[in-house]
């Protein structure tokens, strides 16, 4: 059973000899096993492209796919173009990507990375393994010309709807900024004597325990000071009313919200009604500076 199960995977002596006679590869679909084996084959791949590679990044870590041989690539005059979902933790390799290849955000990722040589061979890995067990690879690669264009066009697809990743940076990397400049003000409060969390909780009259960035307690009575959160995106209405509910349910005055974006004057006008700090600043010595005068001024 074992050798009737490898004879009819094979592929007829025939075909092979014809195939090394002509210099024609053969078409075939085979599955790749072992990480070493699927590292190698991809770089083999990139080494090999002769007109433009295609990249999808699904959920897997795209380790194996280092910036120096992609941009070595690119500097062959090879086209590249990237998938992937950016978040913090790829951040740095989307923005260096962005250099030598396009690059396009997936809100989504499809699960498998799929790596695309001159629309003519696809290799694509999974991860295979039980729930909360180890995993490990296993991968398909093929040269089969409708296998290899009906991946394509969905790939091609795929790319036409991917956000562009302009946007997408620049709205992380204004969240890391206020992120540390949450920090920075968490430092400022602890020199003033003040005990803080961050992130914070506080229990409101409705029995909800009530989340927000950060939270400023008295050392000894460990009374509330003040409660602050940050506005990442826009628009910005309903995140005040949520962040101005959470005051009222847990009686605090002292309230602030921390932004890199331009709010616009309806904004403004219903953090100012709601009787809200809106500290806003384009760096971090910026928004600490912004904070501490607003602080002043709110607990004089």
């Amino acid at each position: 059973s074992f050798f009737d199960q490898i004879w009819e995977n094979s592929i007829d002596c025939g075909v092979v000899i014809e195939s090394l006679k002509s210099g024609v590869p053969l078409q075939e679909a085979k599955v790749v096993s072992g990480e070493e084996a699927y590292m190698d084959l991809a770089t083999q791949m990139i080494r090999e492209a002769r007109s433009r590679i295609l990249i999808m990044y699904g959920s897997l870590t795209p380790h194996f796919l280092k910036s120096k041989l992609l941009q070595e690539t690119s500097d062959r005059g090879i086209q590249l173009r990237v998938l992937m979902p950016i978040k913090r933790s790829t951040l740095k390799e989307a923005k260096k990507m962005l250099s030598f290849a396009e690059v396009k955000h997936l809100k989504e990722p499809p699960g498998p990375d799929v790596l695309l040589m001159d629309d003519q061979v696809i290799l694509q890995r999974l991860a295979i393994g039980l729930p909360g067990g180890p995993l490990f690879t296993q991968a398909v690669w093929s040269n089969v010309p409708d296998y290899v264009q009906s991946s394509s066009e969905s790939i091609e697809s795929t790319w036409g709807s991917a956000d562009e990743v302009v946007h997408v940076i620049s709205e992380l990397e204004a969240e890391d900024l206020i992120e540390s400049a949450l920090t920075g003000i968490k430092r400022l409060l602890e020199r003033r004597g003040l005990r803080v969390e961050m992130p914070g909780s506080l229990q409101g009259d409705s029995n909800i325990l009530h989340q927000v960035d950060l939270v400023a307690k008295s050392p000894k009575s460990g009374e509330t000071r003040l409660m602050a959160s940050l506005l990442r995106t826009r628009p910005a209405i309903g995140l005040i009313q949520e962040f101005y509910a959470k005051s009222l349910d847990t009686h605090q005055e002292n309230r602030f919200l921390l932004t890199t974006i331009d709010l616009d004057k309806s904004e403004i006008d219903l953090a100012r009604f709601y009787g809200i700090g809106i500290i806003r600043g384009n760096d971090e010595d910026e928004l600490v500076s912004s904070f501490d005068s607003k602080f002043r001024e709110t607990t004089v």
